[in-house]
């Protein structure tokens, strides 16, 4: 096993796989893949407010319950 943490990684956004960078927020990766994410309060030249929860998605780590 190698210690050098992936270029990207494979994300699943309903049921189709895409490349996301690490450490990328998963709206980002999705706006790249062309997969929208209905959003209020984003904008990739601010910081993150994450008011509204418009943009709220579930991630399944795989880690378990």
């Amino acid at each position: 096993m190698s210690d050098t943490p992936p270029s990207e990684v494979t994300v699943t956004i309903n049921g189709d796989e895409f490349e996301a960078r690490p450490g990328e927020m998963l709206i980002a990766a999705a706006d790249r893949a062309g997969v929208h994410i209905p959003r209020f309060c984003y904008h990739e030249r601010m910081s993150s407010v994450g008011m509204c929860r418009m943009c709220l998605v579930d991630i399944d780590t795989g880690r378990g319950p």
